[in-house]
């Protein structure tokens, strides 16, 4: 095929020889891998401790399933059903975590100012001493209340 388009970037030309005839038919097309609409799909292991979350069937099977099977029946995608089983507790932060946060915001900030202003040493400071101001209200405000 990049044979026959030549040594011109410009021009270049498909070959469809290999494709076929065109029936257009479209139903037979789409049944002509022999596949049916039913499907499932598994993601995890039943041996680890993670989340296993299975999805699949067709409409009619989700539909069926109101009957009172439970998930394990081959149940389809249920919105909500994904849910971990850990409890999610308030910590205070600690002042790696607030720092590396800080050094994030720093970094964006001075990319943005360079982008709209040539980066001084004073635009630098600026950005620097106002990060580390809110950075360090934040931290105490967290770390009290």
């Amino acid at each position: 095929m990049a044979d026959e388009a030549g040594d011109d970037e410009e021009e270049w030309r498909f070959s469809v020889d290999e494709v076929g005839d065109d029936t257009g038919d479209v139903e037979e097309a789409d049944t002509l891998d022999g596949e049916s609409n039913e499907w499932d799909v598994t993601v995890g292991d039943e041996d680890d401790d993670g989340p296993t979350v299975a999805f699949g069937g067709t409409e009619s099977d989700s539909d069926s399933d109101g009957d009172g099977q439970g998930e394990s029946e081959g149940g389809g995608n249920v919105a909500g059903s994904v849910t971990p089983d850990l409890a999610v507790e308030s910590d205070t932060p600690s002042l790696e975590s607030a720092v590396f946060v800080a050094a994030g915001a720093l970094l964006v900030l001075l990319v943005l100012a360079s982008v709209v202003t040539q980066l001084t040493p004073r635009t630098i400071g600026a950005v620097t001493l106002g990060v580390t101001a809110v950075t360090a209200v934040v931290y105490a405000v967290f770390v009290r209340f």
